[in-house]
């Protein structure tokens, strides 16, 4: 747990961390509603003269505000007013944003900066669910009308016109109710929101954690078809001695529902839980070889390689062919990558190389739920987006980095979208993602 003061003078209390190491916090707007906050955001609540005076937001992350009219009008009308600022860094150029409403869900997400000539440009998303918000850039003394349904970045040389509001910000939607009904942070998605696996293809298993593999032709092992989930790694956490140094085994990444998100962890942490699973079951749990992945995802047959073949040699062979097909650009509804929601939460860099999908939005700026995109051929989810993947073999010969097989939720560009693209990864490196393999008799 840790504390701040508020303008009120009284100290006010923000919950540990989440598994995914993001902050989030519930906080009562006494009389007006309330906010829900994650990713760091400390927000000082209104002075004790009234309820409805100034509330000034620090740090970075996103807010979730749940402003009730109805408790405005109790309050003879007046409006919940908001100022936005933040301490400058650097040479950074960043928005003074004020929000006024009478009553309406609304959130503000700031994000990454984009090059303006020599110095950055900060930007942040001002997004309506319900009612209308009033947004004023102080700088550039522009102000916009913000209704429901509709969002408007705002830089210091004004704000830009409003426009829908994609799939991942309708779905911030939780957080403001949330906030409001004063509910923790679910760690589990509703049962109406998740997606499970087939079981009724020829050879599945399912394991005592409700993992569901399938055979992979060419190989003799059955395949995970989703990613590890962070429900089933923490269920490895719970049964073995915590770390003597304290530090995470694993981090999930979703705001709400992040036991149906995959997990990242060390290549070491990851085959620590394929040695506990193997020994729970009696059974052999491992991660895949670099081959086994690639006839996972089709291309197995495709890639020439002897024995001392290294997974480095073969990247520098592109594969036109995806996990989706050979289709470019990607199909609809075919992986979480660098898209639209994606494009708005991290603005791209003008001196960026990587090309952003503005035509398709999978509804996600971060990780999904496993499972939420079409499966390939085998019934295997995520070969592509969401996180990349440990496999057990060195990169290259020089046995400094493991192969990270997939691509990441916002990669983008075509050659890390290929089904033969491999990532050079230190064994540390806990932005990665696994999914294991069942090795038959």
């Amino acid at each position: 747990m840790r504390s701040y003061r508020g303008s009120d003078g009284k100290e006010y209390v923000i919950p540990d961390a989440t598994p995914d190491g993001i902050q989030h916090a519930l906080v009562s707007l006494p009389g007006v509603g309330g906010c829900f906050i994650t990713s760091g955001w400390i927000a000082a609540p209104p002075g004790s003269n009234s309820p409805l005076e100034d509330v000034t937001l620090t740090a970075s992350g996103r807010v979730l505000f749940n402003i009730e009219a109805a408790k405005m009008a109790a309050h003879g009308g007046k409006v919940f007013s908001l100022k936005q600022a933040l301490p400058v860094y650097d040479n950074g150029l960043r928005p003074k944003v004020a929000l006024s409403t009478t009553g309406a869900r609304f959130f503000i997400h700031p994000h990454g900066m984009q090059p303006n000539g020599s110095k950055y440009l900060f930007v942040y998303t001002v997004g309506v669910l319900e009612g209308t918000v009033s947004v004023q850039e102080l700088t550039s003394k522009q102000q916009v009308e913000v209704k429901a349904g509709s969002a408007v970045m705002a830089t210091m040389s004004g704000i830009h016109k409003p426009r829908p509001l994609t799939k991942g910000e309708q779905s911030y939607d939780i957080g403001c109710k949330l906030a409001v009904l004063g509910r923790d942070v679910p760690a589990r998605l509703p049962a109406t929101m998740k997606t499970s696996a087939s079981t009724s293809l020829p050879g599945t298993q399912v394991n005592s954690l409700g993992m569901v593999f399938v055979p992979v032709p060419g190989t003799k092992v059955r395949m995970c078809v989703h990613e590890t989930r962070w429900q089933d790694f923490a269920a490895y956490a719970a049964a073995v001695p915590p770390l003597p140094d304290g530090k995470p085994r694993g981090l999930a990444h979703g705001l709400w529902g992040w036991d149906d998100h995959p997990v990242t962890t060390s290549w070491d942490e990851a085959q620590a839980f394929c040695v506990w699973l193997s020994q729970k079951e009696g059974k052999k749990y491992r991660l895949p070889t670099d081959e086994e992945w690639s006839f996972a995802a089709g291309i197995g047959g495709k890639e020439k390689r002897t024995p001392q073949t290294t997974p480095a040699e073969l990247s520098k062979n592109e594969l036109k062919s995806y996990p989706w097909g050979d289709a470019w650009p990607p199909p609809p509804g075919c992986a979480n990558i660098g898209d639209l929601s994606y494009n708005l939460a991290a603005p791209v860099m003008e001196d960026e190389e990587s090309f952003r999908f503005n035509d398709y939005d999978d509804g996600f700026a971060e990780t999904a739920p496993v499972m939420s995109f079409t499966p390939s051929k085998l019934g295997i989810y995520d070969l592509a987006g969401n996180v990349a993947e440990w496999c057990a073999d060195w990169h290259d010969a020089q046995r400094s980095t493991r192969v990270a097989r997939g691509t990441v939720y916002f990669d983008s560009l075509r050659q890390r979208l290929s089904s033969s693209y491999r990532k050079p990864a230190p064994p540390e490196d806990m932005t990665v993602g696994f999914r294991i393999v069942l090795q038959q008799p």
